[in-house]
């Protein structure tokens, strides 16, 4: 998703060298103005610590039936100051070894487009669990299709920021401070996903989520057949559901009343953000929940029934991808855990 911040606007882009039957080469996500989980209060019950909780028992819970798979071991021991070193070796050999990805602290050199600073230890840390956690939801042949053939890369940067024009959100020729970028090929040849670290937990695992999206549209989808497709689920509602958002639209910007058919204001932009955005939602457990509970509450049953449409897409789009692993069951834990999530952040209120 195209999420950046220039001062107080945000653009993206999508490179103008596009290829037959594949995604755009680059995509950009911002960082929010502020996260509206966070309370400026000091309490134990916030929002951001019951889903941040949550996040850890999903881990611990997978860790217990084995669903971690590679990262199983090392999910399970807290990373401490004395053998960071050596976890960091074995986080990079499992990533590598299992997932056919590359680790790399700090901005790619000799370049000018993408700009940031190394990470600090402890961010540095906190990003390595953060990713492995996320990761582990999904087959790791899933993961090593994306780069086949090519190298795929995870940098994590600190300052991160963007230069150039961009596609999705209404123009500006400002620098913007990212999230992320991820480029199914980048210029060097390279798949590359970039993270900024300096990121709130909550919006750093909708990233990755979000990101990957892209990365699998970029593999396995027809880019012009999967935009028809997605048009197509509002046909009800409007020959033309999607259009560039206002600069300073973040993350969390509602969909306007007029665009229920949307998760976010964001993804209303373009087919890409759309279908991204869902499987976001779908992959966070709160998020899952919010999804379909719309779904089951929207009273317009036009912008109910595309709702579902892309709920279902979603759906079958991963079964295909993770060749059946990915299945119905694997989204009902999802929606559960969410339900969980919901449960305690009402019961807290």
């Amino acid at each position: 998703m195209d999420r950046l911040r220039a001062d107080n606007s945000q653009s993206g882009e999508f490179s103008k060298k596009r290829l037959p039957d594949r995604a755009s080469d680059i995509d950009v996500r911002g960082q929010q103005i502020q996260d509206p989980d966070v309370s400026s209060e000091k309490r134990v019950f916030t929002r951001r610590n019951i889903l941040l909780g949550g996040a850890a028992l999903v881990a611990a819970g997978a860790a217990d039936s084995g669903q971690l798979g590679p990262f199983a071991n090392f999910l399970v021991k807290p990373l401490g100051e004395l053998d960071y070193h050596a976890k960091a070796n074995e986080f990079k050999e499992i990533l590598e070894r299992n997932y056919g990805i590359k680790l790399i602290m700090g901005p790619q050199p000799g370049q000018q487009r993408f700009t940031g600073d190394m990470v600090l230890l402890e961010k540095y840390k906190s990003v390595m669990e953060l990713i492995a956690q996320e990761l582990s939801h999904y087959p790791p042949e899933m993961i090593r299709e994306i780069g086949k053939g090519r190298v795929f890369e995870i940098r994590v940067i600190d300052n991160f920021y963007v230069k150039g024009a961009f596609v999705g959100l209404q123009s500006s020729d400002k620098a913007a401070k990212a999230t992320a970028v991820a480029q199914p090929i980048a210029e060097d040849g390279i798949t590359r996903l970039s993270l900024e670290a300096n990121e709130s937990e909550l919006l750093q695992r909708r990233t990755i989520h979000h990101e990957l999206n892209h990365f699998f549209a970029a593999k396995w989808e027809n880019w012009e057949r999967r935009n028809e497709k997605w048009t197509a689920f509002h046909e009800k509602i409007s020959p033309n559901p999607y259009e560039p958002v206002p600069s300073g639209t973040t993350p969390y910007t509602p969909a306007p009343p007029g665009k229920r058919y949307s998760l976010t204001y964001y993804a209303s932009s373009a087919a890409q953000e759309d279908e991204a955005v869902c499987a976001e939602w779908m992959m966070t457990p709160w998020l899952h929940f919010e999804f379909r509970n719309r779904i089951a509450t929207e009273q317009d049953k036009n912008v109910r029934d595309t709702l579902l449409a892309k709920y279902n897409e979603t759906i079958e789009n991963y079964r295909i991808w993770s060749r059946g692993k990915m299945d119905k069951a694997f989204w009902e834990r999802i929606y559960q855990q969410g339900l969980k999530e919901n449960e305690a952040v009402t019961s807290n209120k």
